[in-house]
């Protein structure tokens, strides 16, 4: 089954555990690249609101995709692809093996596709979690360690870097992660750093 809309070129998956900066990436290539950025936690926010459920933890989260498919979110960001003209399509926060495999399966032959599996010190982690300041965020090493288990139960954290095409570091510092995602999809550092904006596929 192709994707449908013809126009997508490039399809990049982003994946990782919480906090290691999968967002700040997504809008860093989205610019680069001039692509579409596509949030798995909006699409699942969007399905539960429309199933009257609100304020899920992961460990409701988890039993709410059990629910209604392990891959309900993955249809609904391929949906919203279909109607997006856009060549470049980021995918950011998708948490389960499913979700992968259905958007994987779903992209013409031709379109390139990438995933990224991003990993972060959980020092760097916390940090940044501390800094959303989102309620019930895990605060602690003890608190992150827990959170992590059940993430880990949506099947994709403990395949991530075995499935990913690249593997990318993020130790805090921006600059050097942002010439690392452009290095992993293949983007001329001095001419994406540019202030001229976007570059081509």
């Amino acid at each position: 089954m192709g994707d449908g809309s013809g126009t997508l070129e490039r399809l990049i998956l982003i994946i990782g555990r919480s906090g290691v900066g999968k967002t700040t990436a997504g809008a860093f290539l989205a610019e680069r690249l001039g692509g579409a950025v596509y949030e798995a936690s909006a699409a699942f926010q969007e399905l539960a609101a429309e199933r009257g459920v609100s304020a899920l933890d992961s460990a409701a989260a988890l039993a709410f995709l059990q629910a209604n498919g392990m891959a309900s979110v993955a249809e609904r960001i391929h949906r919203k692809m279909l109607s997006d003209p856009a060549p470049c399509a980021i995918v950011t926060g998708l948490r389960t093996r499913e979700e992968v495999g259905y958007l994987t399966k779903r992209v013409r032959p031709n379109v390139r596709l990438q995933i990224l599996a991003i990993e972060a010190p959980d020092a760097v982690r916390l940090t940044r979690l501390a800094a959303r300041g989102r309620a019930g965020a895990a605060l602690s090493p003890e608190a992150l360690e827990l959170f992590d288990a059940v993430e880990a139960q949506f099947g994709l954290t403990p395949v991530a870097a075995g499935i990913a095409d690249a593997v990318i570091q993020n130790d805090g510092a921006l600059p050097s992660f942002r010439k690392s995602l452009l290095k992993a999809v293949g983007v001329d550092d001095a001419r994406a750093l540019s202030p001229k904006g976007p570059v081509g596929l």
